[in-house]
């Protein structure tokens, strides 16, 4: 009888959990202990078109771009790009047409990072900017909103400001950078049509805040609760934030996206704060309406969001992009919800896709 633990290639599988450790899940049943690693796919949907971008990540930061029409539910594979891409710093522009995202990854011992502004579904970028600094100190009056020329006069202290790269669309040629004045300089330089609005040069709040965009959707409202009231929850000392969105008025349903905002786990012992965060968040997403048992959760949605074309909720799972609708069996019967899948892009694999001329064109 094979011993569990003999034939695994050790050094492999501590180099690959350190690399991506989210990205693996391991075991030692069987011959083979390096499992496959997981998909995830996420999505964001344009305002003023049919048009939706899928990022199917995986294996490791391995990035796929998908073109989804939703009239008819076709897809068209784009590119691929072998760097860790940030989807939650991702925005489509409302008719669909430009994508930008923000990129992290090592070439010859170098980090890299930059944020560029494409057509999808492919990575060539039009325009780029190089990205140096994750925060800027900015003074702001607390009255008038308006910077200080004296970071210390009146005894104001400088703000600090998020500038981890990434963007937002305010209209189809008008975005928003999260850029310090440093990380300005496009590449190549020269002239671009959008209009650009960077973190330092806005007044707060401001529009690309968490209340406005988060996670690839545009939300309606958000709740900040500071202690967790669910008597369900297992996490101590827990911090919601409810993000939510309405749909189906007929039935007054809504899609939330619940975030706990946690301690980390791990024990004391094995925390390396160098590189272990001190709070960990837990995302989930909910569908409420009224009546029995009006709280539904999409149990390993990744993603979702609502489709007003079709007034439906789509949500990605592992690998899958479904959507679901909410039927109930009789008027004093629970609510519950009907899966479909609308598409598997998990066996999906790298290849080379060269980009046609009209993707480097404006």
């Amino acid at each position: 009888m094979l011993h569990p633990l003999r034939g695994i290639d050790w050094f492999r599988w501590y180099a690959e959990l350190k690399r991506s450790p989210d990205l693996y899940n391991v075991t030692t049943s069987g011959k083979d202990k390096f499992m496959k690693p997981t998909v995830r796919v996420f999505g964001m949907l344009a305002s003023d078109s049919n048009v939706a971008v899928l990022m199917r990540i995986g294996p490791k930061y391995h990035t796929q771009l998908i073109l989804w029409d939703r009239r008819n539910d076709t897809f068209t594979r784009g590119q691929w790009l072998k760097g860790k891409v940030f989807p939650e710093r991702c925005s489509l522009n409302p008719d669909g047409s430009l994508l930008i995202y923000h990129v992290s990854k090592f070439h010859h011992h170098v980090h890299q990072k930059w944020t560029a502004v494409s057509h999808p579904p492919y990575f060539t970028a039009l325009v780029m900017w190089p990205h140096h600094r994750a925060y800027q100190a900015i003074p702001f009056d607390r009255k008038t909103k308006d910077p200080h020329p004296d970071p210390f006069q009146n005894n104001e202290h400088p703000t600090l400001i998020d500038c981890n790269g990434g963007g937002v669309w305010l209209a189809n040629h008008h975005v928003f950078l999260k850029h310090s004045d440093e990380s300005m300089q496009t590449n190549p330089p020269g002239r671009h049509p959008l209009k650009v609005t960077h973190v330092s040069g806005h007044k707060p709040p401001l529009p690309f805040h968490e209340t406005v965009y988060a996670r690839g959707v545009y939300w309606t409202d958000k709740v900040y609760m500071a202690v967790c009231g669910n008597p369900d929850c297992n996490f101590e000392g827990c911090h919601l934030t409810v993000h939510g969105k309405s749909f189906s008025p007929r039935l007054k349903s809504r899609l939330e996206m619940e975030t706990r905002t946690i301690n980390n786990p791990k024990p004391p012992e094995e925390m390396n704060y160098n590189v272990d965060p001190m709070y960990v968040n837990r995302i989930s997403y909910v569908l409420t309406t009224e009546g029995p048992k009006s709280r539904i959760e999409l149990e390993g949605a990744v993603w979702a969001d609502v489709d007003r074309s079709r007034d439906r909720v789509v949500f990605t799972r592992g690998g899958g992009l479904y959507t679901c609708t909410i039927v109930q069996a009789g008027r004093d019967a629970p609510w519950t919800i009907e899966e479909r899948m609308i598409e598997d892009f998990a066996q999906n694999t790298f290849t080379e896709v060269e980009p046609p001329p009209a993707a480097r064109r404006w």
